[in-house]
C-alpha cells in the first residue's frame, strides 16, 4: 500500500464521499491502479449530475472517491459543491495531505509548513491524533504538541516549565531542547513563558529562567528581579508538589553555589532573613544566630519559640527540625534555670511538690536536647552541648541534690507515706480498680521515671478516646530493681537478703511466676504476670488475648528497656534513645490492651535515675570507704550489716527504711557515685536524689466517645471581599487555644479562580500550623499577605480556600471557602 492509498482509506475512516481535484492529472494513472477494497472510483468529467444522483440517491450506503481532472470551478458552477461541503475535499500537495490525514482544516496549511518535521514520527502522530479536536486553532495545536514534546497531562504553560526544569535536573534537557528547535516550538514555548511571567531574553534557557524564578523569591538578593511577581506564585507552586522537592533540592544547591549565596546571606541582618526559605542556607543562618544568642544568654525562650513558629513554614524546616528542637530545649532548659528557684526544702513533701510541678521540666529538657542533639550529627553544636551540659550539672544537678541533701541530713527516717510505693497495690489498684470489679493492667517499665511519665501523658491525651492522668509514688531505698518491682506487689513486709533480691511475707519476687504467685495469693485476686515481649505479640481477637482479658482482673506486665541499656557501661549512652523507643512501645502496648477490651491501664515504674551525658569529673565521686560487712556495693548505694561510711556517705537502718531485718544502706550524698569495677557512671540509680525516687503513676482509660478535637479556623476580615491590589491581606484566626484535648491544625491558604467548575492557583500558598495555646483570642490572630497573579485582573469567581492536612497522609481537604471579588486596575501591577 502506497502513500496515497494509505492516505485515502484513513480519510475513508471518517468521511463517506471524498471528492479529489487533479487538473494537471499527476495521479491519473494511480487512480486506475489503485487499490481501494470497498471504495467506489468514479471519473467525473462532464457527467456531475448523474454522479450525484447517483452517490444521493441510488447508493446513499456507498463510499466514493469521486476523482476529477479538471481544475475546480468557482462555487456559482459548481455543480458538486454541497457534496463538497458536507463531504470533504481531497488535496494532494504534502500540506493538504498531512492536514486530512489529521483531519484539520485545511486553511491550516501555513501551520503545516512548519510542522511537517513533527508528524515524519508515527508514534508522535498517534499521540497528536489522540489530543486534537477538529475546532483546535493552530495555537491550540500548538500548545498539545508542546504537551507531546514536554510528556505533560496539560497543556499548561507552567507545566511544560515543570518538565523542563525536572529534565534540567536529570541532565535531558538536551533533548527537549533540540525536539523545540527542530519542530521549531522554541519560540512558541518561550512567548508563552514570556507571556505569563515577563522573562524575555536574546536566547532564553530554562536554566536562566528557574535563576530568575529563585531572584525573585528571595528577598535578600538585590537588583536582579528581572520577572513579574507570577514567579513568586509559580514557586509556591512547585513548594507544593511533593514529587517535586528532590528537583528543588537540587536546584537550590547548584544556584547558591553557582552565585556564592552564602557571601549574599551573611551581608544581611537575621531579622531580614527570617521568612526566607528559598536557600537550605537561610536556615543554617538562622541557626546558628539562635545557637549563638542562646550561648551568649540574649534570646528569650519565648522569642525563640516565636522565631522558630515563623520558620515552620521554611521548605526546608523538616529537615532541620532536630536542629531547631535541639536550639528549642537549650533555651527552655536555660530560661528555667534562670526563672525558676530551686527552694530550701523544710519536709519531704516540699520536694516532691517542687519537683513534680515544676523540677521534673529541667530533666525532660536536658533528656529531650540530648536526643535531638545526637539526631543533628552536627559539630557546630559542640559547644552549645557543653554549655548545656554545665547548666544541668552545676546548675541544676549540684543545686538540686544539695538542697535536697540538706533536707535529708536533717531527717531520722525515709518517707513511707500514703505516696510510698509500699502503698501501691492497695492505693492504686485495690481500691481505684479491685474493689469496684474494674479490670486493670499495670505496666511496669524500669527505670521509667517522673519526667518520662510526663510526657507519656502528655502523648496519650493526643490519642482520641484516650484520656491520661499522672500522680507520683515514692520509691522505697535504696531505689534499685529487686526491691522496687516488689513494693509494687501486694504485702505486709519486705525483706532484703543479701544478694540483694527481696521477698514478700518470705515469698521470692525474681520473675515472673514468683510475682503472680505473691499477687493471686497476697493480693487475693485472679492475677497474671506477663512480660510485655509476649503481649505485644498477641493478636487482637485471639486465643491468647481473649483469656489473658477474661480469665484475670489485674494483669501485672513487665517490661526493662531504659534499664537495661543504661545499666550496661558499653550502653549507657544510648538510654536517651532507649526513652524514646520506650514511650513509643507503650503507647503502642496501650492500643493493643485497649483492643483487647482492656479499658483501664497504670504505667509506672520501680525508680527512676540520674544521667549526666559527660564523663563525670573526679568530685562527682566520694570515697567509699566504709566499715562493716557489706554484702552489696553499687555505684549509688551499698547494702551490709553494721557498716557505716565515711561523711560523704548518707546512713539509714533497715528500720528507718521500713524494711524487714536487720542491715544497713550507705548512700552518696547528693547526686555522687562511687567507684565499682566494670560498671558506667552516666548512668546511675539507687540513691535518694528526686530524680531516682519519684516516680510517675499515669492513669489511662479508654473512652466510647471522641476525647479529641482539632482547633477551628477563621477568616476575621471575611467582610473585605473585594481584591483591588496585588497583594491582599487575609486575617486568620485560630478559635480556641490548643490543650491537652484540642490539637493543633496545619492549613494552607491560597486563592483560585474557577473557570467551569476547575480552580485555577492564582496566588502563592500559605502553610501554617495552628498552634497557639494562649488563653487571650488576640495571641491566636495571624495576619498574612497573598500576592495575586498578575495575568488576571477581574473575575466574579474567585475563592480563598483553606485546606487542612489529614493525619497520616500527604493528603489535603478543603476546610474554608470564601467568595472574592477581583478587580485589580491596570496601573497596579507593577513590579517596583
Amino acid at each position: 500500500m502506497n502513500k496515497l492509498e494509505e492516505t485515502l482509506l484513513q480519510l475513508f475512516q471518517k468521511h463517506r464521499i471524498i471528492v479529489w481535484y487533479d487538473a494537471e492529472k499527476e495521479y491519473e494513472d494511480e487512480i486506475q491502479q489503485a487499490n481501494l477494497p470497498s471504495i467506489e472510483i468514479i471519473r467525473v468529467d462532464g457527467n456531475e449530475f448523474t454522479v450525484k444522483y447517483r452517490v444521493l440517491q441510488v447508493e446513499p450506503q456507498q463510499q466514493f472517491l469521486l476523482y476529477i481532472p479538471t481544475v475546480r470551478p468557482e462555487n456559482e458552477d459548481n455543480w458538486l459543491l454541497d457534496i463538497e461541503l458536507s463531504h470533504q475535499l481531497f488535496h494532494t500537495d504534502q500540506e493538504s495531505m498531512l492536514l486530512q490525514e489529521l483531519d484539520l482544516p485545511i486553511q491550516y496549511k501555513e501551520w503545516a509548513k512548519t510542522r511537517t518535521a513533527y508528524f515524519k514520527n508515527k508514534e508522535r502522530k498517534k499521540k497528536f491524533l489522540e489530543l486534537a479536536e477538529k475546532t483546535d486553532t493552530p495555537e491550540v495545536l500548538d500548545l498539545k504538541l508542546l504537551q507531546i514534546i514536554f510528556g505533560t497531562l496539560t497543556t499548561s504553560t507552567d507545566d511544560f516549565i515543570q518538565s523542563y526544569v525536572k529534565a534540567f535536573v536529570e541532565e535531558k534537557e538536551a533533548q527537549l531542547t533540540k525536539d523545540l528547535e527542530r519542530y521549531q516550538l522554541k519560540s512558541v514555548f518561550w512567548n508563552l513563558v514570556a507571556e505569563q511571567y515577563q522573562y524575555i531574553h536574546d536566547e532564553p534557557t530554562i536554566y536562566d529562567f528557574v535563576l530568575e524564578v529563585f531572584y525573585a523569591n528571595a528577598s535578600f538578593i538585590e537588583n536582579r528581579k528581572k520577572i513579574s511577581r507570577n514567579a513568586m506564585v509559580l514557586y509556591q507552586k512547585w513548594k507544593d508538589i511533593s514529587s517535586f522537592k528532590p528537583v528543588l533540592d537540587i536546584l537550590a544547591d547548584r544556584i547558591a553555589s553557582d552565585i556564592n549565596v552564602v557571601d549574599k546571606i551573611d551581608e544581611t541582618s537575621s531579622e531580614a532573613l527570617l521568612f526566607d526559605d528559598v536557600f537550605r542556607e537561610v536556615d543554617q543562618r538562622v541557626i546558628r544566630d539562635l545557637r549563638d544568642l542562646i550561648l551568649n544568654q540574649s534570646i528569650t525562650a519565648e522569642t525563640f519559640e516565636k522565631i522558630s513558629k515563623d520558620r515552620e513554614a521554611s521548605r526546608w524546616y523538616k529537615e532541620y527540625q532536630d536542629f531547631y528542637e535541639t536550639l528549642r530545649y537549650a533555651s527552655r532548659l536555660q530560661d528555667f534555670l534562670q526563672s525558676v528557684a530551686i527552694p530550701s526544702f523544710s519536709s519531704y513533701e516540699d520536694g516532691f511538690a517542687f519537683y513534680t510541678k515544676e523540677g521534673y521540666k529541667a530533666d525532660m529538657y536536658y533528656r529531650k536536647f540530648m536526643f535531638h542533639y545526637r539526631l543533628t550529627n552536627n559539630n557546630g553544636f559542640r559547644i552549645l552541648y557543653e554549655e548545656v551540659h554545665k547548666w544541668y550539672s552545676n546548675s541544676w544537678m549540684f543545686k538540686l541534690s544539695e538542697n535536697w541533701q540538706s533536707l535529708i541530713n536533717k531527717t531520722q527516717e525515709w518517707y513511707v507515706g500514703d505516696q510510698s510505693i509500699q502503698n501501691f497495690f492497695k492505693r492504686n489498684v485495690k481500691r481505684r480498680y479491685i474493689d469496684r470489679n474494674t479490670k486493670v493492667a499495670v505496666i511496669i517499665s524500669d527505670a521509667f521515671r517522673y519526667e518520662i511519665g510526663q510526657e507519656l501523658m502528655e502523648r496519650i491525651n493526643k490519642e482520641n478516646r484516650f484520656d491520661a492522668t499522672l500522680d507520683f509514688q515514692i520509691a522505697n531505698l535504696p531505689s534499685y530493681t529487686q526491691l522496687g518491682m516488689a513494693s509494687l506487689l501486694p504485702h505486709q513486709e519486705i525483706e532484703i537478703k543479701e544478694d540483694g533480691s527481696a521477698l514478700i511475707n518470705g515469698l521470692s519476687t525474681l520473675g515472673l511466676e514468683p510475682r503472680k504467685k505473691v499477687l493471686n495469693t497476697i493480693g487475693g485476686v485472679r492475677a497474671e504476670a506477663i512480660s510485655a515481649e509476649d503481649v505485644s505479640t498477641y493478636k487482637t481477637k485471639s486465643e491468647q488475648a481473649i483469656r489473658l482479658v477474661q480469665d484475670h482482673d489485674v494483669i501485672y506486665i513487665y517490661h526493662n528497656r531504659i534499664d537495661k541499656i543504661g545499666d550496661d557501661k558499653t550502653s549507657e549512652v544510648k538510654v536517651i534513645e532507649a526513652v524514646e523507643d520506650e514511650i513509643k512501645f507503650i503507647i503502642g502496648l496501650v492500643r493493643s490492651l485497649t483492643n483487647f477490651n482492656l479499658n483501664h491501664i497504670l504505667v509506672t515504674a520501680d525508680h527512676g535515675f540520674i544521667y549526666q551525658d559527660q564523663e563525670l569529673n573526679e568530685m562527682d565521686f566520694v570515697q567509699d570507704t566504709f566499715e562493716g560487712d557489706a554484702f552489696k556495693v553499687n555505684r549509688r548505694f551499698i547494702l551490709g550489716k553494721g557498716i557505716k561510711g565515711n561523711s560523704a556517705l548518707t546512713s539509714y537502718h533497715s528500720d528507718q527504711l521500713k524494711l524487714k531485718g536487720d542491715f544497713d544502706v550507705l548512700i552518696p550524698n547528693g547526686s555522687n557515685r562511687m567507684r565499682v569495677r566494670g560498671a558506667g557512671s552516666r548512668f546511675v540509680h539507687g540513691g535518694h536524689t528526686l530524680q531516682e525516687v519519684v516516680i510517675p503513676i499515669v492513669a489511662i482509660s479508654k473512652k466510647r466517645t471522641d476525647t479529641i478535637k482539632t482547633v477551628s479556623i477563621d477568616v476575621l476580615n471575611k467582610g473585605n471581599n473585594r481584591i483591588t491590589t496585588n497583594i491582599h491581606t487575609v486575617k486568620l484566626y485560630q478559635e480556641e487555644p490548643v490543650t491537652a484535648n484540642v490539637r493543633e491544625r496545619n492549613v494552607k491558604v491560597y486563592f483560585v479562580n474557577r473557570v467551569d467548575g476547575s480552580d485555577e492557583l492564582i496566588s502563592d500558598v500559605f502553610t501554617y500550623n495552628f498552634d497557639f495555646t494562649s488563653e487571650r483570642a488576640e495571641d491566636r490572630e495571624k495576619v498574612i499577605q497573598l500576592t495575586i497573579m498578575s495575568k488576571i485582573y477581574r473575575s466574579n469567581n474567585v475563592y480563598l480556600k483553606v485546606d487542612t492536612d489529614v493525619e497520616g497522609s500527604n493528603t489535603w481537604v478543603n476546610l474554608l471557602e470564601l467568595h472574592y471579588n477581583l478587580n485589580i486596575s491596570m496601573e497596579n501591577d507593577f513590579d517596583f
